[in-house]
């Protein structure tokens, strides 16, 4: 009796494993073939953080080829031509529509100067701001026990205060054109990976924050879209995150890097490179991300959640991790 019952339990774990699979198959289908509405990019603008490098510095050139005047917020505009801003002001399809300027997001002075400048802009270019996406991130990678909580602070600051800070500022102009806020996250704001932990509390709250200001703002007729890619390679978050864990392994204390021994530090690094260089574990095609970005922009009736993991393969093995880990924790 025992023995029939535990199959019966299998089996219907394999069948609920198969239907899940197989709706989110159809409904993957579904936003494939559905047909697409966009908005107009004439007289609209886009603020993006984080133009540096990555996904931010793309979506400025790809926003900017659809028309729409580009704010291309950077760390650092001025770093010569190997600079991300200084590349897009000179290399973008239409020069006179994208507007580069210094704005790191953790600064409120400088958050407030980059307002008074859209601003002023927008009136002189007849435009609205339509879209604000928060893209700029930090990484860092280490055991809870490493280093101190000081470590929590830069990464809180960039990926949570930062969006927040930014989002706040510029609802104002976002609620008189009934525009867009796009927040990106992770895969990794649902899913928990060892030592993440700081990465992963940060894109969680992302999601719960952007979650909080959707329903906020149905009255005022703005959406909020939540990016949550999976791993992608050439992101430029490789090199600042092994750069964490050598700081992260300084300042920890003697009695806990004795009890973990230096080949744990060792092997965290090579196993961070080689997760970021695996083509079986990260995508290489930015521009699944980038595109799902620019639906969130530009369709007339945008999803809340947007999920670019990559191919079928990376898409069937973040399900699997999902759903086993779910099982694994009951």
């Amino acid at each position: 009796m025992l023995l029939s019952h535990l199959i019966n339990n299998q089996l219907n774990a394999v069948n609920c494993l198969l239907i899940i699979i197989f709706i989110y198959i159809l409904v993957k289908l579904f936003y494939h073939f559905k047909p697409k509405q966009l908005i107009s990019s004439n007289g609209k603008a886009v603020l993006i953080t984080g133009c540096d490098s990555g996904f931010g510095n793309l979506l400025a050139y790809s926003l900017n080829e659809r028309g729409f005047r580009v704010y291309a917020a950077c760390l650092d505009p001025n770093g010569g031509m190997d600079c991300g801003g200084q590349r897009l002001a000179k290399m973008c399809r239409f020069t006179d529509q994208m507007v580069v300027l210094k704005m790191n997001v953790t600064d409120d002075r400088e958050v407030h100067e980059a307002f008074n400048q859209i601003t002023e802009d927008l009136v002189a270019n007849n435009c609205q701001l339509w879209s604000v996406v928060n893209n700029a991130g930090y990484m860092i990678t280490s055991p809870v026990e490493w280093g101190t909580l000081d470590d929590y602070e830069p990464l809180f600051a960039v990926n949570v205060f930062g969006l927040v800070r930014v989002t706040r500022i510029f609802l104002p102009l976002l609620r008189s054109a009934k525009g867009r806020v796009v927040n990106m996250s992770s895969q990794m704001g649902r899913l928990t990976f060892n030592n993440y932990s700081a990465y992963c509390m940060s894109k969680a709250s992302v999601i719960r924050f952007s979650d909080s200001l959707r329903k906020e703002m149905q009255t005022f007729g703005v959406r909020v879209a939540t990016i949550m890619p999976g791993g992608f390679k050439n992101t430029g978050l490789l090199s600042k995150t092994i750069e964490s864990i050598d700081t992260v392994w300084l300042t920890t204390a003697e009695s806990v890097k004795s009890a973990y021994g230096q080949q744990s530090y060792e092997q965290l690094k090579r196993k961070t490179v080689k997760t970021f260089e695996s083509d079986s574990l990260v995508s290489t095609d930015p521009y699944i991300v980038i595109n799902d970005m620019i639906d969130a922009i530009m369709n007339t009736v945008p999803r809340n959640d947007y999920e670019p993991i990559g191919n079928f393969r990376f898409q069937l093995y973040y399900r699997l991790y999902v759903i086993l880990g779910r099982i694994k924790t009951k």
